[in-house]
């Protein structure tokens, strides 16, 4: 009988003190286990470890520091240093490398970006342009890549079907206009486009939902439309989303950036330069769009500069980015209602910043 009540005895503190040991901090308990296999003259060390789920080498550095009457330092800096910890202008380098030599996704499904560069090319890219002398291997560097965004994909993945006359030269011209626009502190610079109109009704839109949702699998009759104009800050990285029933036409897009102007164009001091694509509804050979966009300067006392992108390219327009991201966050989603549209868009985030969604309704309100 006293045989059996040590033996309960036994589990029972063993128990309690793992129990306790759970509340208490790695190295309290490591010094505590060490006393125990100390006070054992031999074979402590593996009966403490065999009591309780830890290692002999746990105990046996309980025991060394038991008898110090203090823990061991916490060993920091171990291991394999990053990428980024041995070269910390890497990631900056490849953003400025990557900046003119990307493109968006072409089926606008994704935020990640094509790029034709292949892995040897960029490092002798980084080399030659940033002076590296030394840099890790290709499967590192094609890891960060990655990481960062970029997918490399072939040329064929980002070969335009069309290319206009004079394409270098607008890209040439284009990158003297940002690069004046960025070093001017009185200057702001934004994107704005029109994205592909969406119906509102229950159909299915080719997306994935963790939730199982029940969808038409055609369209029936004819639905609400509902047109989503973006302004994106190029400086700040904030979007700001404008929506209207049936078409954007150009007095809409006006009218628009007059309201963003008022609401949150309050950096705009002296030059506001916009990037376009060359779409209809962005052409400067419609005599109403010249109209409305002197007015716009005009009245804001600002000197616009208007950027535009070669043909085909448009994809180049930050904007685009923009709507890769949200086609990607809602394409899962039943978008049976003009509430739910805004609602969904107003929870997509791009560049860390969730889209400022309104539809052209409430904009009086807001002003």
């Amino acid at each position: 009988m006293l045989h059996q009540l040590l033996s309960a005895c036994k589990h029972i503190l063993v128990d309690m003190l793992k129990e306790l040991f759970s509340l208490v901090p790695n190295e309290v308990e490591r010094i505590w286990l060490g006393r125990m296999a100390n006070a054992v003259d031999h074979g402590g060390q593996a009966l403490v470890s065999r009591l309780f789920p830890r290692s002999k080498e746990f105990v046996a550095k309980g025991q060394k520091e038991a008898k110090a009457g203090k823990a061991s330092p916490i060993a920091s800096g171990r291991g394999r240093k990053g990428i980024e910890a041995k070269h910390p202008n890497l990631v900056e380098d490849i953003h400025k490398l990557m900046k003119d030599k990307c493109s968006a996704d072409p089926r606008l499904k994704g935020d990640w970006r094509y790029s034709g560069l292949t892995i040897r090319e960029i490092r002798a890219e980084l080399i030659g342009r940033f002076a590296y002398t030394s840099l890790p291997g290709r499967s590192s560097l094609h890891k960060l890549v990655n990481r960062l965004g970029y997918r490399l994909k072939t040329v064929e993945k980002t070969k335009h079907p069309k290319r206009a006359p004079g394409t270098d030269a607008i890209f040439g011209n284009l990158d003297g206009i940002h690069e004046c626009v960025e070093n001017s502190p009185q200057a702001a610079r934004i994107s704005a486009d029109c994205k592909d109109k969406i119906r509102i009704n229950g159909s299915s839109r080719g997306g994935k939902s963790r939730i199982g949702a029940r969808r038409a699998d055609h369209d029936f009759g004819h639905n609400a439309q509902l047109a989503p104009f973006g302004i994106y800050n190029v400086i700040t990285g904030i979007t700001d989303v404008f929506m209207t029933l049936g078409r954007a036409a150009a007095d809409f897009m006006a009218g628009m950036l007059q309201k963003w102007r008022d609401l949150y164009g309050e950096g705009i001091k002296k030059l506001l330069q916009i990037d376009l694509d060359n779409g209809p509804g962005n052409s400067m050979r419609r005599r109403q769009r010249i109209k409305r966009m002197l007015e716009f300067a005009h009245k804001n006392n600002v000197f616009v500069v208007l950027a535009y992108y070669p043909p085909y390219l448009s994809k180049y327009n930050p904007i685009e980015h923009v709507w890769g991201s949200l086609e990607r966050h809602w394409n899962g989603f039943i978008l049976d209602s003009i509430e739910a549209a805004l609602g969904y868009a107003s929870a997509a985030i791009y560049n860390g910043n969730a889209l400022r969604v309104a539809w052209k309704a409430a904009i009086t309100q807001m002003v």
